[in-house]
């Protein structure tokens, strides 16, 4: 057998010492790449749990918003609402105070016919003789009435010639007065009646 030379085993040992380190650097760097994966894994591991709690509390935002969403249509509808109630309120009260201007004029109608009819009666129904100036402050009254038929009864009444033609054209005069207390009546109940 030939003998191994001094080169040859400094090649063999220099083989050996290249092969031991090469596999101790791989040792350490598969530690290290291990070390980064465990660390990678537990980060992940980390991000899972997260996602899970972030997905827990979008769940509840959501719920939350869209409990914001139906009280917000809540909240309008009950404003449609309430605006509807105002309007028909405000109808309502239209049509009442028009119906109580109604039976204010009915009534003043009335009262303004009856207030003419009471003075007649003190005028013409008494014992004493009516003068001139009365008579003519009661005739101012009639034509305040702006009344074409009022005002042609009572002068049909007062210029009638004697008393037995004089009493039909009164009892016209008086009648007429007091149809048109009738309307005013019929009218209060008419209007009071509709509401």
């Amino acid at each position: 057998m030939k003998p191994i030379s001094a080169l040859s085993m400094l090649a063999i040992f220099s083989l050996a010492l290249f092969f031991g380190c090469t596999e101790k650097v791989d040792v350490q760097q598969y530690q290290q790449v291990a070390a980064e994966r465990d660390s990678y894994l537990l980060q992940l591991e980390d991000l899972r749990i997260s996602a899970a709690d972030y997905e827990t509390r979008l769940n509840a935002a959501e719920k939350n918003y869209a409990g914001c969403l139906s009280q917000k249509a809540d909240a309008a509808g009950e404003a449609t609402s309430c605006r509807q109630e105002l309007l028909e309120t405000d109808a309502s009260l239209e049509n009442a105070t028009t119906s109580l201007l109604a039976i204010r004029a009915s009534t003043a109608k009335y009262e303004a016919h009856l207030e003419l009819l009471n003075d007649y009666s003190e005028l013409f129904e008494t014992a004493a003789i009516p003068t001139y100036s009365k008579i003519s402050e009661y005739e101012q009254k009639v034509k305040a009435f702006n009344d074409t038929g009022l005002f042609q009864t009572w002068k049909d009444f007062i210029d009638c010639p004697a008393d037995a033609v004089c009493t039909p054209k009164r009892e016209a005069y008086k009648s007429y007065i007091k149809d048109r207390m009738a309307e005013g009546a019929a009218q209060i109940y008419s209007t009071i009646k509709a509401n």
